[in-house]
């Protein structure tokens, strides 16, 4: 059985990514597992850290709410939803080898080129930092 790890952040390339993942999952008879990562500033953490706040609750619900009415939608494979807070890169990267993922479908905003140099990709860092094929 294979195992499709798809990073999801509910923009317009959403619904392409878990459609590519989703026949890829179904044509090998295999697990999909749809990711999202809540990002809060360094920032932030450092804040409700120091006060004691949670803050981040409020994202990680909303997140789980979507994911959770995404993974409903999706019959006929097998589809798990996943919440996780840091840096998105990092946490696809480290959540790929937990669930041993055979492949990782993931989509672009389409920045320019300008921007990714600037500030980098979410999945050109999934590319280049985990060890199985990246979609």
């Amino acid at each position: 059985m294979k195992t499709i790890l798809a990073p999801v952040d509910f923009s317009l390339a959403t619904a392409r990514v878990v459609a590519t993942a989703r026949a890829l999952a179904r044509a090998w008879d295999g697990k999909l597992i749809l990711l999202h990562v809540v990002h809060t500033p360094d920032y932030l953490q450092a804040f409700e850290l120091a006060c004691g706040c949670t803050a981040g609750e409020g994202p990680e619900d909303y997140a789980r709410d979507r994911l959770g009415a995404l993974v409903r939608s999706l019959p006929g494979v097998e589809v798990e939803g996943w919440v996780a807070t840091g840096e998105p890169a990092d946490e696809i990267v480290r959540r790929a080898e937990q669930c041993a993922a055979d492949y990782v479908v993931i989509g672009s905003l389409g920045h320019s080129e300008w921007h990714r140099f600037l500030v980098g990709s979410t999945a050109r860092q999934v590319l280049k930092d985990t060890a199985c094929p990246v979609l």
